[in-house]
């Protein structure tokens, strides 16, 4: 059981790193995105999560960057021409 609570969340972050670097080589023309907006929100809405809920401040702030990286990564921007 202790295995399984370890290796479920490598697996889950593998997975998603994976599927990114597959999705940016995919892409033959570079598209803009708002990771910098996400990161920089993930890391405000992280550490003030993690302070309301009294959690280590580093791990609120490290998933709320994880996080908002990956959405600031989805969504797709106006593409110049």
């Amino acid at each position: 059981m202790k295995f399984l609570k370890i290796m479920v969340p490598l697996i889950f972050i593998f997975a998603a790193v994976g599927y990114f670097i597959f999705k940016m080589k995919a892409s033959e023309v570079p598209k803009k995105n708002f990771m910098a907006e996400g990161i920089a929100l993930g890391l405000c809405l992280g550490t003030a999560f993690s302070v309301a809920m009294d959690v280590n401040i580093g791990i609120g702030a490290g998933l709320g960057l994880f996080f908002g990286m990956m959405i600031g990564m989805m969504r797709r921007g106006k593409e110049d021409e």
